[in-house]
C-alpha cells in the first residue's frame, strides 16, 4: 500500500515539474480577469484566451521580451509563449498554474547574458499573486 501511495506521490511531482500551481480565492473566471488586468498594468499584451471544460487557458509573451535573453547565443532569439491555466477542480477548488520559464527560455539552448529567467518568474510570481489572493 505505502509502495502504490509512494508511486502516486512521484507520478504527481513529476507531472508537476517546473510549474508552480496556486489555489484561487476566487472563481475560475474571477482569477482569470484578475491576472488579465495584471499582465495590462505591467503592459504584456494578452495573445490568446482559450476556454477549457473547467477553466481558462492565458496565453502572453514573456513579461521582460526585448531584454537580452538570446543576445548570448549565436544565432536567432527564441522566445516562445508563455502560458497559465485557471481552472476549477471537481473539488470546487479554483488552481492557477504557469510553468516556469527556465524550460521555455532554455529550451533551444538560449544562453542568458544575466538574471533575466529570475525576471520572468519574478514577474509570473507576482502575476499569479495578484490573480490569486484577495
Amino acid at each position: 500500500m505505502l509502495r502504490i501511495l509512494g508511486l502516486s506521490v512521484l507520478l504527481v511531482l513529476a507531472a508537476n515539474a517546473g510549474a508552480a500551481t496556486l489555489r484561487s480565492a476566487f472563481d475560475p473566471q474571477l482569477t482569470a480577469e484578475r491576472y488579465v488586468q495584471a499582465l495590462q498594468r505591467a503592459e504584456v499584451p494578452v495573445l490568446e484566451r482559450r476556454r477549457l471544460p473547467d477553466g481558462e487557458e492565458i496565453v502572453f509573451p514573456s513579461p521582460v521580451y526585448g531584454t537580452r535573453i538570446g543576445q548570448c547565443h549565436k544565432g536567432m532569439r527564441k522566445d516562445k509563449p508563455l502560458r497559465t491555466r485557471i481552472w476549477r477542480d471537481p473539488q470546487g477548488r479554483v488552481w492557477l498554474r504557469y510553468s516556469e520559464p527556465r524550460a521555455k527560455i532554455n529550451e533551444f539552448g538560449v544562453i542568458e547574458c544575466g538574471n533575466e529567467v529570475d525576471q520572468v518568474r519574478r514577474a509570473l510570481d507576482a502575476f499569479a499573486t495578484t490573480a490569486t489572493s484577495p
